[in-house]
């Protein structure tokens, strides 16, 4: 483990080595002994709580200003907490869920997200410095360097726009600064043997021109024992580098151009098998899905491990993605307007080599995914000065966005599957071995949106804010499934009727059906043919109406209806036409809509010491994109639910004395099902709905329940505290509590997915100069040791081969303690 923690330190020491040198001369020429990085805007009230400046609505404004629902976490307390990537926000932010699944990373706020599919639009929207970033591989990527991020909840229809139909995190990267100035950031968590760097030097290149420089290194073992391969897991290894420049082109003029590139890459999964029981019925009555593969077809017997203790078999998984952001921001000030140009193009790539869809350490499935997303997006916006009764924001958007996705899932020569297959129907399981299926989808979707908002002030105290966008996209996308040798080209003689064994066992169909006679016709009828290809073209308009009132200074009123809509697609994920006529009407989904009622309140209490802010909302969401695994290789997709949330939400912080601020958040979410009739069963339900009418029923009916991963309450508690302790030094300490009621981890209710409440207790103790320069803090996350459920699903073909339930679980990270070293010059 010494060897370890030396080679981690050696090669993120030598990159952020690099980085600083980046910027060590300017720093040089500056002999002061320390300069701070302040907050840009944040100002200090009267009383001592510092004042959050957010720009949910384009112009930089008091939190207390905005009439939205928002959490706004600072970069600096992203750091001193650990919070890595956005996954680790919700402990932040009750209400907003976030989780990597096996297959794709999902956001949910207001109980509202996107299902499990590469070809859905997230439903909560990801912006940083106002470029939108739509695919789930995209969410991946770790914070650095940032300012600040904003949780904002309820449709964001008007100055985000595009498809946030549940709310959008708001991310604003740190900017150059006027003075030299540079910081530091290492730490070593002992648990998961993880070395984390991060720095970051800014400073005036001449009197016109000012650069930072932000770089940084994490790597990680993991948590969970792999034990076929005897390692921990998921190993991580990040990077990220980030370079922006300011320049004043003239006085009137400022550009800014930021490129960045980030590196993640992952072995291994924080999944645990579990829940199984023996099959009922079938040649291995009597037997689990575990014990028929290590009685039956003698393979390790370590797959018996199959309850949730922290270890796991698996063949073993690799992720190598990468993701680029060039950006170009020109910001013209002309008679007290500002003309700002956008200009983005952004990249996200993901070869995930080895995926083992089987989820255990056998030979049965083997696959890889190639995920590559590209974006140019170009945006103007005009922006008022602030009139006596009016101010208003106007623009247009244009987006171009290209994804190209292809996944092979198949079975080796020496997989056990075969045996299986072969077992049943003689000779079927060799006409699979060592060929899998091979998906292809390229989507290529062009978005044109003009949008306004307007503050109208009729009378003193009274704001009525009018905002919509006029959108129009159109999008176009292919599918084809082949059945190949694995590494690809064509079928040989002796296996070419394999696609009959894949549609027959595994209801997937393909391109090769149509040249296998009648035989390949009739699973053509049965499961549609392929490929299948599509235009969607599509108009919309959502409005945005709020009504602002202040009562007294301290107190603003506002109450508000807005409409989303998120873009309909077409599917990545399902293996045939579903309950469709055609693979074809299976291929496209339609848009998803939201109407949204709110009311809420910002307060300033006892004389700026206090805020309390409240809102209260009702949502009614239709044609809800979903996808839910089908146990087998593919997943059920379309729009198949209505649903209507309501809540309650209250955030707020308060000044304790001179040493001590409070903040709290505790969120009501009420989500349920209004019509879901098409809901995938979990295996052991009895079907009780037909979908394609022929009298047999599929399907399960999820009217009444509630979104997966969705709790009735989540509270959140922070207690910060700074004490002098000897001349010239400080101690601080927070502490932080969060819980969660219930949920259903599994998207299809499988009561084995059900988490039960938790709370987690996080705590932060550092030491320092009163000045800053530097800091020694010892970090505990998840003190109480609870690991949750953060997904559930059904073992890939557990009950296609063993007719047997089989589980398995993304797991939370337990208890962490690392040491923590900040110093800023």
């Amino acid at each position: 483990m010494i060897a370890d923690v030396k080679r981690k330190l050696l090669h993120g020491s030598a990159f952020c080595l690099a980085l600083l040198t980046a910027g060590g001369h300017a720093a040089a020429q500056i002999p002061d002994a320390v300069s701070q990085e302040a907050p840009a805007q944040d100002g200090q009230n009267e009383g001592g709580l510092q004042e959050i400046i957010v720009t949910a609505q384009t112009r930089a404004q008091k939190l207390q200003e905005v009439p939205i629902s928002v959490v706004a976490v600072q970069g600096t307390d992203l750091a001193t907490k650990a919070v890595i990537r956005p996954i680790d926000l919700q402990i932040a932010a009750p209400g907003f869920t976030a989780t990597e699944t096996a297959f794709a990373t999902q956001f949910f706020i207001r109980g509202i997200g996107s299902g499990l599919n590469a070809g859905f639009e997230q439903s909560v929207g990801l912006y940083v410095d106002g470029v939108h970033l739509p695919r789930s591989l995209q969410t991946r990527i770790p914070f650095l360097d940032v300012d600040r991020v904003e949780v904002l909840r309820g449709p964001q229809s008007i100055l985000l726009g595009k498809n946030a139909i549940a709310g959008a995190l708001n991310v604003t990267t740190a900017k150059p600064t006027q003075d030299f100035f540079g910081r530091l950031t290492s730490s070593y968590e002992f648990n998961a043997n993880e070395l984390g760097l991060e720095g970051a030097v800014s400073g005036p290149i001449t009197d016109t021109i000012r650069v930072r420089v932000a770089g940084k290194y994490r790597s990680s073992d993991g948590y969970i024992r792999n034990l076929t391969l005897n390692r921990l897991e998921p190993a991580r290894d990040e990077a990220a580098i980030r370079v922006t420049a300011d320049v004043d082109v003239t006085q009137d003029l400022q550009l800014s151009f930021k490129s960045e590139y980030n590196q993640f890459n992952t072995d291994g999964k924080a999944m645990e098998i579990y829940g199984e029981e023996p099959a009922k019925a079938g040649p291995f009555a009597g037997l689990t899905y575990a014990q028929v593969l290590v009685n039956v077809f003698h393979l390790d017997p370590t797959l018996l491990d199959n309850r949730i203790d922290g270890r796991r078999t698996s063949d073993g998984e690799k992720s190598r993605a990468h993701a680029t952001a060039n950006v170009l921001t020109l910001n013209w000030q002309t008679g007290g307007y500002t003309l700002r140009s956008t200009t983005a193009y952004t990249t996200a790539l993901a070869d995930d080599d080895a995926i083992n869809p089987d989820l255990l350490g056998a030979r049965i499935i083997t696959g890889h995914i190639h995920d590559k997303y590209t974006q140019f997006s170009q945006e103007l916006r005009l922006i008022s000065p602030k009139f006596d009764s009016f101010d208003f924001i106007a623009g247009a958007y244009y987006a171009n966005g290209l994804q190209r996705y292809r996944q092979a899932v198949g079975f080796p020569s020496d997989s056990t599957f075969v045996t299986i297959v072969n077992a049943r129907q003689p000779g079927a399981g060799t006409l699979v071995a060592n060929t899998w299926i091979n998906r292809r989808v390229r989507v290529e979707a062009d978005t044109f949106s003009a949008f306004g908002q307007l503050n109208w002030r009729p009378i003193s105290d009274v704001t009525v804010q009018l905002g919509g966008r006029l959108s129009y996209s159109k999008i176009q996308g292919s599918k084809i499934l082949t059945v190949e040798p694995i590494g690809g080209g064509a079928l040989p003689a002796a296996q070419v009727n394999a696609p009959l064994v894949y549609a027959q066992v595994l209801a997937a169909s393909s391109s090769n059906l149509a040249g296998l006679g009648a035989a390949g016709n009739a699973m053509i009828n049965r499961l549609g043919e392929f490929p299948v290809a599509g235009t969607r073209r599509e108009t919309r308009f959502t409005p945005d109406v709020k009504i602002l009132y202040r009562p007294t200074p301290q107190v603003m009123l506002y109450a508000g209806y807005a409409r989303g809509q998120k873009s309909g697609g077409f599917d990545f994920a399902a293996n045939n036409r579903l309950t469709y006529p055609t693979a074809r009407d299976a291929f496209e989904f339609d848009d998803e809509k939201a109407q949204n009622f709110e009311v809420g309140s910002k307060m300033s209490l006892l004389g700026g010491r206090a805020e309390l802010n409240l809102a209260a909302y009702y949502t009614k969401l239709t044609n809800l994109q979903i996808s839910i695994f089908d146990g087998r290789l593919g997943f059920n997709v379309g729009n198949a639910a209505s649903a209507r949330a309501q809540g309650i939400e209250a955030n707020g912080r308060m000044q304790l004395g001179r040493h001590f601020t409070l903040s709290t958040g505790v969120n009501y979410t009420d989500f349920k099902y209004l019509r879901f009739p098409n809901g995938q069963c979990y295996f052991g339900q009895t079907p009780t709905v037909d979908g394609n009418g022929d009298g047999v029923p599929e399907f399960c009916d999820y009217k009444g329940k509630s979104s997966q991963l969705t709790s009735k309450v989540t509270a959140n508690a922070s207690l910060t505290s700074v004490f002098p302790i000897f001349d010239g030094y400080q101690i601080g300490t927070t502490t932080e509590v969060f819980y969660a009621s219930a949920y259903d981890a599994a998207a299809n209710y499988d009561p084995a997915g059900r988490q039960a409440k938790y709370a987690l207790l996080n705590m932060r103790v550092g030491v320092g100069p009163e000045n800053g320069s530097w800091e020694l803090a010892f970090v505990g996350r998840n003190l109480t040791d609870k690991q949750v459920f953060q997904f559930v699903g059904d073992t890939a073909i557990a009950a296609t081969v063993a007719q047997a339930k089989s589980n398995y679980a993304i797991l939370s990270q337990g208890r962490t303690l690392a040491i923590q070293l900040n110093a800023k010059f």
